[in-house]
């Protein structure tokens, strides 16, 4: 197994415990650590630093972390991702930083994912009782749905398909994050866009997890 690619479990799954109702996005936390490590490589002593600067964007820590945080936001709204695509687009994903499986065999699942989005984008006529079924999914459990949401606001049964549609681009973004190259602007207009899928609260509870995982890394290599 790469030692390099093992991350710590908790990132992935800790992180998902019982988490309040969240009113405020991270959206723009995450574009500042893009901006201040990726599109402008940080110096110093910042976790985020890649041990590497001319190695792969999957060298760099705060790519690895902004990925992780997605993926977590992504099981957050699982039930917004009612379509097979864009949950084995995620899983794939965490069995890379399981170990499991290579960037490489990942990436093999990206038309999976995409096609997800796609189902809603461009439904014809065959997907709508796949989608139909999907929104009524859903609808059972609106309230539920409804308060995933950053901030919270209410549904109706005629908006949730349109809502499946953004997640799912969200989950295929989320997915193939590492292999986007953005400048600043382009980040921001991404991370913006899908703002209302990334609680604040997830983003502070995984920085520290990874600041203390980082912190004990250094100090077993001392």
């Amino acid at each position: 197994m790469n030692e390099r690619q093992k991350t710590n479990p908790t990132l992935l799954t800790g992180s998902l415990k019982e988490l309040p109702v969240c009113r405020e996005s991270a959206w723009r936390d995450v574009h500042r650590l893009y901006c201040a490590n990726v599109d402008e490589p940080a110096t110093g002593n910042s976790v985020f630093v890649s041990m590497d600067r001319r190695s792969s964007r999957l060298e760099n820590n705060a790519v690895r972390f902004i990925h992780q945080y997605l993926l977590a936001c992504c099981r957050r709204i699982w039930i917004l991702l009612p379509d097979k695509g864009s949950r084995m687009g995620v899983m794939a994903a965490e069995r890379y930083y399981q170990g499991k499986l290579s960037w490489q065999q990942v990436l093999e699942i990206d038309y999976q994912s995409e096609a997800s989005a796609f189902l809603f984008d461009y439904c014809t006529s065959d997907d709508w009782p796949t989608i139909a079924g999907y929104v009524e999914e859903v609808n059972r459990s609106i309230q539920e749905a409804a308060s995933l949401l950053v901030p919270p606001r209410p549904l109706h049964v005629d908006s949730i398909a349109d809502l499946l549609k953004d997640a799912a681009y969200f989950a295929n973004t989320a997915f193939v994050f590492p292999n986007l190259n953005m400048r600043a602007e382009q980040a921001k207009r991404l991370f913006k866009d899908y703002r209302e899928f990334m609680p604040l609260p997830l983003y502070q509870q995984m920085a520290l997890d990874w600041q203390q995982h980082q912190a004990a890394g250094r100090s077993r290599s001392a």
